[in-house]
């Protein structure tokens, strides 16, 4: 059964997902500002450094006594981010 959502709903999804955005964008950042580091760490012969992985999990939770959510089961995520070197 799908759940036909308000407009207003509809509206604080879009708000939720342009703060998703955000974060991932600032999270990139984070990690484009180390990788010459790690770069570096993995040209060097004397480096025990053979790989390098970043990993960012970003959960969210809308509560169900929330006065704009439907239910937890519709209002709940996970955004994942990886960036391998």
């Amino acid at each position: 059964m799908k759940t036909k959502l308000t407009n207003s709903q509809n509206e604080q999804l879009i708000r939720l997902n342009l703060r998703l955005a955000e974060i991932e964008h600032g999270i990139r950042q984070q990690v484009e500002s180390m990788r010459p580091a790690f770069d570096s760490d993995l040209a060097s012969p004397h480096s025990w450094l053979e790989d390098y992985e970043f990993e960012s999990v970003i959960e969210f939770r809308i509560r169900e006594d929330d006065p704009g959510c439907l239910a937890s089961t519709i209002l709940s995520g996970l955004t994942t981010i990886k960036m391998a070197g």
